[in-house]
Protein backbone atom coordinates (compact mmCIF):
# COMPACT_ATOMS: atom_id res chain seq x y z
CA UNK A 1 0.00 0.00 0.00
CA UNK A 2 1.43 3.33 -1.03
CA UNK A 3 1.68 6.20 1.27
CA UNK A 4 -0.39 9.34 0.58
CA UNK A 5 1.64 12.35 0.86
CA UNK A 6 -1.24 14.79 2.21
CA UNK A 7 -2.60 14.57 5.46
CA UNK A 8 -6.35 15.78 6.49
CA UNK A 9 -6.57 18.99 6.46
CA UNK A 10 -7.02 21.09 10.12
CA UNK A 11 -9.88 20.30 11.37
CA UNK A 12 -10.17 23.40 13.83
CA UNK A 13 -8.08 25.69 16.39
CA UNK A 14 -10.46 26.43 18.98
CA UNK A 15 -9.87 28.42 21.77
CA UNK A 16 -12.11 30.09 24.36
CA UNK A 17 -15.02 29.48 22.29
CA UNK A 18 -17.32 27.44 23.95
CA UNK A 19 -17.70 23.58 23.56
CA UNK A 20 -16.55 22.01 20.04
CA UNK A 21 -17.33 18.36 19.67
CA UNK A 22 -14.27 16.03 19.24
CA UNK A 23 -13.31 15.40 15.18
CA UNK A 24 -15.79 12.55 13.95
CA UNK A 25 -12.76 10.41 12.98
CA UNK A 26 -15.44 7.68 11.33
CA UNK A 27 -14.96 8.71 7.61
CA UNK A 28 -11.25 8.31 7.74
CA UNK A 29 -9.67 6.74 5.35
CA UNK A 30 -5.65 5.99 5.79
CA UNK A 31 -4.53 9.39 6.90
CA UNK A 32 -4.20 10.58 9.95
CA UNK A 33 -6.24 13.52 11.20
CA UNK A 34 -4.09 16.51 13.33
CA UNK A 35 -5.80 18.58 15.82
CA UNK A 36 -4.63 21.29 17.94
CA UNK A 37 -5.52 23.36 20.33
CA UNK A 38 -3.23 26.39 22.27
CA UNK A 39 -3.62 28.94 24.70
CA UNK A 40 -3.89 32.42 23.24
CA UNK A 41 -2.30 33.94 26.32
CA UNK A 42 0.93 32.35 26.30
CA UNK A 43 4.17 33.30 25.72
CA UNK A 44 5.75 31.11 23.04
CA UNK A 45 8.49 33.68 21.67
CA UNK A 46 9.95 33.99 25.06
CA UNK A 47 10.87 30.55 26.55
CA UNK A 48 14.25 29.11 25.03
CA UNK A 49 15.08 26.10 26.57
CA UNK A 50 12.54 22.78 26.55
CA UNK A 51 12.71 19.61 28.21
CA UNK A 52 11.40 16.01 26.12
CA UNK A 53 11.55 12.65 28.52
CA UNK A 54 13.18 9.78 26.75
CA UNK A 55 10.01 8.17 26.49
CA UNK A 56 6.04 8.32 25.55
CA UNK A 57 3.84 6.47 28.06
CA UNK A 58 1.10 4.67 26.46
CA UNK A 59 -2.12 3.56 27.73
CA UNK A 60 -3.15 0.09 26.39
CA UNK A 61 -6.14 -2.55 26.63
CA UNK A 62 -5.56 -3.16 29.99
CA UNK A 63 -6.04 0.72 31.19
CA UNK A 64 -2.20 0.15 32.46
CA UNK A 65 0.26 3.02 32.24
CA UNK A 66 3.44 1.59 29.94
CA UNK A 67 7.03 3.37 28.99
CA UNK A 68 7.48 3.07 25.55
CA UNK A 69 11.36 3.38 24.34
CA UNK A 70 12.09 1.11 21.31
CA UNK A 71 13.19 2.05 17.66
CA UNK A 72 9.95 3.43 16.74
CA UNK A 73 9.03 5.45 19.96
CA UNK A 74 12.09 7.03 19.34
CA UNK A 75 11.74 8.35 16.09
CA UNK A 76 8.83 9.73 17.20
CA UNK A 77 11.13 11.99 19.85
CA UNK A 78 13.43 12.49 17.52
CA UNK A 79 11.05 14.09 14.75
CA UNK A 80 9.67 16.22 18.11
CA UNK A 81 12.95 17.31 18.92
CA UNK A 82 13.76 18.57 16.01
CA UNK A 83 10.83 20.76 14.45
CA UNK A 84 11.30 22.24 18.15
CA UNK A 85 15.08 23.02 17.10
CA UNK A 86 14.21 24.32 13.75
CA UNK A 87 11.67 26.97 15.87
CA UNK A 88 14.99 27.93 17.73
CA UNK A 89 14.35 26.29 21.17
CA UNK A 90 17.26 24.64 22.77
CA UNK A 91 16.59 20.87 24.21
CA UNK A 92 18.26 20.29 27.70
CA UNK A 93 18.93 17.62 30.14
CA UNK A 94 17.77 18.79 33.08
CA UNK A 95 13.83 19.83 33.98
CA UNK A 96 15.06 22.34 36.41
CA UNK A 97 16.59 24.08 33.63
CA UNK A 98 13.88 23.93 30.98
CA UNK A 99 11.12 26.64 30.41
CA UNK A 100 9.18 24.36 28.58
CA UNK A 101 7.90 20.58 29.08
CA UNK A 102 7.32 18.74 26.42
CA UNK A 103 5.28 14.97 27.19
CA UNK A 104 3.83 12.84 24.68
CA UNK A 105 1.40 9.91 25.08
CA UNK A 106 -0.04 7.19 22.95
CA UNK A 107 -3.54 5.45 23.11
CA UNK A 108 -4.10 2.32 22.10
CA UNK A 109 -7.81 2.40 23.66
CA UNK A 110 -10.56 4.04 22.53
CA UNK A 111 -10.78 6.35 25.64
CA UNK A 112 -8.13 8.14 27.60
CA UNK A 113 -9.12 10.75 30.05
CA UNK A 114 -6.85 13.98 29.50
CA UNK A 115 -4.04 14.50 32.02
CA UNK A 116 -4.32 11.16 33.15
CA UNK A 117 -0.90 9.71 32.59
CA UNK A 118 1.91 12.49 33.49
CA UNK A 119 1.53 13.46 36.87
CA UNK A 120 1.78 17.08 36.82
CA UNK A 121 4.29 17.13 40.15
CA UNK A 122 6.34 15.08 37.46
CA UNK A 123 7.37 18.49 36.44
CA UNK A 124 8.21 20.10 39.78
CA UNK A 125 7.13 19.68 44.02
CA UNK A 126 5.17 23.17 43.17
CA UNK A 127 2.48 21.67 40.71
CA UNK A 128 -0.14 20.06 41.80
CA UNK A 129 -3.05 20.04 39.14
CA UNK A 130 -3.69 20.39 35.43
CA UNK A 131 -5.00 23.59 34.02
CA UNK A 132 -6.27 23.87 30.89
CA UNK A 133 -6.93 27.66 29.44
CA UNK A 134 -9.08 26.29 26.84
CA UNK A 135 -11.94 23.05 26.04
CA UNK A 136 -10.79 19.97 26.24
CA UNK A 137 -12.43 17.23 25.01
CA UNK A 138 -11.51 13.70 26.45
CA UNK A 139 -12.77 10.29 24.33
CA UNK A 140 -10.31 9.47 21.45
CA UNK A 141 -10.11 6.50 19.38
CA UNK A 142 -7.12 3.72 18.31
CA UNK A 143 -4.40 4.93 17.19
CA UNK A 144 -4.13 8.52 18.67
CA UNK A 145 -0.43 10.25 19.52
CA UNK A 146 -1.04 13.26 22.03
CA UNK A 147 1.59 15.75 22.38
CA UNK A 148 1.74 18.47 25.28
CA UNK A 149 3.70 21.52 25.63
CA UNK A 150 3.59 22.84 29.32
CA UNK A 151 4.87 26.40 30.70
CA UNK A 152 7.30 25.66 33.53
CA UNK A 153 8.05 29.12 34.33
CA UNK A 154 4.77 30.12 35.34
CA UNK A 155 4.64 28.45 38.62
CA UNK A 156 1.41 30.69 40.41
CA UNK A 157 2.04 33.63 38.17
CA UNK A 158 -0.96 32.95 36.08
CA UNK A 159 -3.35 31.76 38.53
CA UNK A 160 -2.27 31.46 42.41
CA UNK A 161 -3.31 27.88 42.26
CA UNK A 162 0.30 26.19 41.47
CA UNK A 163 -1.66 24.33 38.78
CA UNK A 164 0.32 23.17 35.73
CA UNK A 165 -0.70 25.56 32.81
CA UNK A 166 -0.80 23.33 29.48
CA UNK A 167 -0.25 25.94 26.98
CA UNK A 168 -0.49 23.26 23.54
CA UNK A 169 -1.60 20.18 22.53
CA UNK A 170 -1.56 18.08 19.55
CA UNK A 171 -3.52 15.18 18.77
CA UNK A 172 -2.88 13.16 15.69
CA UNK A 173 -5.11 10.06 15.61
CA UNK A 174 -6.15 7.78 12.73
CA UNK A 175 -6.59 4.07 11.78
CA UNK A 176 -3.82 1.64 12.14
CA UNK A 177 -3.44 -0.34 9.35
CA UNK A 178 -0.90 -4.04 9.95
CA UNK A 179 1.89 -2.53 8.57
CA UNK A 180 4.22 -1.12 10.98
CA UNK A 181 6.33 0.96 8.77
CA UNK A 182 3.33 2.51 7.16
CA UNK A 183 1.72 3.74 10.53
CA UNK A 184 4.81 4.88 11.66
CA UNK A 185 5.28 6.92 8.70
CA UNK A 186 1.94 8.21 9.43
CA UNK A 187 2.74 9.49 12.90
CA UNK A 188 5.80 11.24 12.12
CA UNK A 189 4.05 12.64 9.36
CA UNK A 190 1.16 13.61 11.83
CA UNK A 191 4.16 15.21 14.03
CA UNK A 192 5.43 17.28 11.21
CA UNK A 193 1.85 19.00 10.73
CA UNK A 194 1.18 19.47 13.94
CA UNK A 195 4.25 21.70 14.44
CA UNK A 196 3.46 23.25 10.85
CA UNK A 197 -0.21 24.39 11.88
CA UNK A 198 1.20 25.76 15.07
CA UNK A 199 3.21 28.53 13.72
CA UNK A 200 3.24 30.35 16.93
CA UNK A 201 5.64 27.82 18.43
CA UNK A 202 8.68 30.00 17.72
CA UNK A 203 11.65 31.37 19.94
CA UNK A 204 12.30 35.01 19.28
CA UNK A 205 15.81 35.28 18.60
CA UNK A 206 17.77 38.72 17.94
CA UNK A 207 18.09 37.27 14.23
CA UNK A 208 14.71 37.16 13.76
Amino acid sequence: MSMKKMLMPVLGVFLFCGCEKQPDLSGLDDNFTVYTQYDSQADFETPATYYLPDSILTLGEDFEIHYWKDDNAALFLEQIEQEMDARHYTRVCSREEAQLGLQTGYVETTTFLAGYWWDASYWGPYWGEWYYPYPVAYNYSTGTLIMEMVDLCSKDSRNGSGKLPVIWRAICSGLLFYNERYNVDLVLEGIGQSFEQSPYINHKTEKQ
